[in-house]
């Protein structure tokens, strides 16, 4: 009978220790479930946008009725047009801390001229920064998982609502409709619709 009791014993010790190494494992990675996809995701709107910058400028200084469509793919989230200030933001969640803070806060989201690299989204209260140095992408969120933006801030450019479609949609996919219709006050005019 000792026999058996001392093997029982090992077994139970042996799958103790096996479940207490397998509940150790599975909370340290619950953490870190979250960053999985997190960071292409992220880099796949930055990206995006930063091609909708490039399309915008070059519709913007192209000739009058010049026409360009750009798609993204923001499963969830959301774009829309400011044009009071000509402005384009694109918000979502972020699942971990991808985006960073930005440690400076300047007093609005006034990019008055193309040297600003902060500004201050007073819609969201989100800080942000400039992405790269030749883009007019700002970024930024709220700190860690939350409200996470991207930020198109032209001071060269009028962007108005076309029409045509909303000034603002949803994903998972957005055609963006851009022409240029005017010059005024030597800033090119471009409607933008969002389809």
């Amino acid at each position: 009978m000792e026999k058996g009791v001392s093997s029982t014993i090992s077994f139970a010790l042996i799958l103790a220790i096996i479940l207490v190494t397998a509940m150790a494992a599975y909370f340290w990675s619950l953490t870190q479930i979250d960053r999985l996809g997190e960071q292409g995701r992220v880099n796949s709107f930055r990206s995006q946008m930063l091609g909708l910058d490039y399309a915008l400028r070059a519709t913007a200084h192209g000739d009058i009725n010049f026409q360009n469509i750009f798609e993204l793919t923001i499963p969830d989230g959301s774009i829309y047009l400011w044009p009071g200030n000509d402005t384009i933001t694109l918000t979502f969640l972020q699942a971990s801390s991808v985006i960073g803070r930005a440690g400076y806060q300047s007093p609005d989201n006034n990019c008055s001229n193309g040297s600003v690299d902060f500004i201050y989204d007073s819609a969201t209260n989100i800080p942000l920064y400039r992405t790269t140095n030749n883009s007019r992408v700002f970024e930024g969120s709220k700190g860690g998982r939350g409200d996470a933006e991207f930020m198109i801030c032209y001071y060269n450019v009028d962007l108005k609502a076309g029409g045509a479609c909303a000034a603002g949609r949803g994903g998972p996919r957005v055609l963006v409709q851009m022409k240029k219709v005017n010059v005024t006050n030597s800033k090119p005019v471009v409607n933008i619709d969002m389809c």
